[in-house]
């Protein structure tokens, strides 16, 4: 046989092997178990990092809940029941928030600075009751820096904490406009609303997950970083 066909007949070979090899670990299992091939269990996609945390807990929680979680760095979410609707009476607290940002913002507030009020009339404020009156003998006084305060109002929903910040609020912004109740007759200070419920306040109706985790998103992007630190 010539020499150039040998050469050819060994580069065919080589070639129709190297084809037969790569085919391999695409066969299917019982094609591997014959040809011995190993056969690789299937690779599975990670789970969210925000699933593993929040479906444990969730699952062993009384009553009905939706949830829509953004990761601001990662830009990772999650979403469960996050398009139904929900009334929401702490709603209000957002617009708290993002009005102590501004504040922080332009230097009308600053982290360590004292918010303080008689414990009673807190509570009365939260129970909705309209009697504002001081007590004659001294009470209990909660006290919280605005940073703290802050911090406590967005992640774990503090009443005290939302009011401190609202009655400092009202004295610097328009948020009266939004929270609390003007007497046409009146020149004292605007008294807090009754504790707020379906309709917590009118520029924010979000009562769905999904819209409330993107209007929050977005105002995000305009905060300083340190300010979105104060919450993470």
């Amino acid at each position: 046989m010539p020499k150039i066909l040998k050469a050819l007949l060994a580069i065919s070979i080589l070639l129709l092997a190297a084809v037969y090899l790569s085919s391999i670990g695409k066969q299917d299992q019982p094609a591997q178990f014959f040809i011995g091939a190993r056969n690789q269990p299937p690779t599975q996609k990670p789970q969210n990092k925000i699933f593993q945390i929040t479906n444990p807990e969730l699952t062993n929680l009384p009553g009905r809940w939706a949830m829509a979680v953004k990761n601001l760095k990662s830009d990772e979410t999650y979403l469960l029941r996050a398009d139904e609707k929900f009334p929401a009476a702490s709603l209000y607290k957002l617009a708290v928030m993002w009005k102590a940002y501004e504040a922080l913002e332009k230097n009308q507030l600053t982290p360590d600075e004292i918010l303080s009020a008689d414990k009673i009339t807190l509570d009365k404020i939260v129970e909705g009751k309209q009697d504002k009156e001081t007590p004659e003998t001294p009470q209990e006084t909660v006290s919280l820096t605005v940073e703290n305060a802050l911090r406590a109002a967005i992640t774990v929903s503090d009443n005290y904490s939302a009011i401190l910040l609202a009655q400092k609020l009202v004295q610097l912004t328009g948020l009266k406009d939004v929270l609390f109740k003007k007497e046409e007759k009146s020149t004292e200070e605007p008294q807090i609303k009754q504790k707020p419920q379906s309709r917590p306040f009118e520029p924010f109706k979000y009562k769905k997950a999904k819209e409330l985790a993107k209007n929050m998103s977005a105002q995000s992007q305009n905060q300083p970083k340190n300010e979105i630190e104060l919450i993470e």
